[in-house]
């Protein structure tokens, strides 16, 4: 497959332009607060097709379907009184909730890996949520990039994975978090988290009193971004690399000594260093090919906060094989 890829921006007339191609069945990235995602419409089974063939992406890793608002996601998933209550304060906001289908909703099977229910959220971009309602549909998003590599956060980490493989990428800048949606599940009485994401798990109990259960494990694939490797740079990764070894390029994290060819935050900060970490990665892992270097340490990072869900990343992506 060999397309031209439109470089779109964020006036009425692209937004417009990028809602075609989408009702016609094509794939459009679009900015994020969390990451660049690859929009299809979600009820159109050959254009969710599409969008596995052209990742990569394995038919059991599921999807998150993105709306535009809380009304919308109600058409096609079931709220209880504690899922209303984490939409209503987190949306649109960086979490995402696998519930269980809508009666009769027509999203094809391909969507949730044949499961009973669907992840969906609103993201929090003011410009994605205009372009979804210039479509008219819900829209699939997983990350714009070839599964299993680095995430995507800004335009040109889009065009390196798929160039010549979608249809056009809308140009909203850098991503603002950095890091995918938190998301969780309502499963046999109770919330689980599936996987750790902008918002720090101990931010939502807090704010809302739900109790989330940490502990959740499944055989299945229940969510996307929990396979075992996962948003992996071609260079190996050593993590909690107090300095560089001959023949590694250092990544540090606040005043780290070492060689910083690369820093997350000078300042050690949690939020700076998830809104860099993914973009830090991919220029590392470029100049690490180049300058021939055999790996890549990365400094500890504070296992609290948010730095929970970057030792998250970075553990996957540090994952062999």
């Amino acid at each position: 497959m060999n397309i031209h890829t439109q470089i779109l921006t964020p006036s009425t007339k692209d937004l417009e332009h990028a809602a075609r191609i989408i009702q016609s069945g094509g794939l459009v990235s679009f900015p994020t607060e969390t990451v660049y995602g690859l929009g299809a419409n979600a009820y159109n089974d050959t254009a969710v097709q599409k969008v596995f063939c052209v990742k990569g992406r394995p038919s059991t890793n599921p999807l998150i379907i993105h709306v535009e608002s809380y009304s919308k996601a109600a058409q096609i998933v079931q709220f209880n009184q504690a899922s209303h209550i984490l939409a209503k304060r987190y949306w649109p906001g960086a979490l995402t909730l696998i519930l269980p289908k809508a009666d009769s909703v027509n999203i094809p099977s391909r969507v949730s890996s044949n499961s009973d229910f669907l992840a969906v959220r609103v993201p929090a971009n003011a410009i994605t949520l205009r372009f979804i309602c210039h479509c008219g549909v819900p829209l699939v998003g997983p990350s714009a990039n070839q599964s299993g590599r680095v995430s995507p956060t800004h335009p040109q980490h889009v065009l390196q994975d798929l160039h010549g493989k979608i249809d056009a990428v809308i140009d909203g800048g850098q991503c603002e978090h950095g890091v995918e949606s938190t998301v969780l599940t309502y499963y046999q009485g109770h919330f689980r988290l599936l996987r750790h994401g902008s918002i720090p798990v101990e931010e939502i109990q807090k704010d809302t009193g739900i109790e989330i259960d940490l502990s959740f494990h499944s055989t299945n694939v229940l969510s996307p971004g929990t396979l075992a490797k996962h948003y992996s740079p071609k260079t190996p990764l050593r993590l909690n690399a107090n300095r560089f070894k001959e023949g590694e390029l250092f990544v540090a994290f606040g005043q780290t000594k070492g060689k910083n060819s690369f820093n997350l935050s000078e300042s050690g900060c949690l939020k700076e260093a998830a809104k860099n970490l993914f973009a830090i990665l991919r220029d590392a892992d470029q100049a690490a090919i180049s300058q021939e270097y055999t790996m890549i340490a990365i400094a500890p990072i504070p296992n609290s906060g948010l730095g929970i869900t970057i030792n998250d990343r970075l553990r996957r992506a540090s994952m062999a094989g």
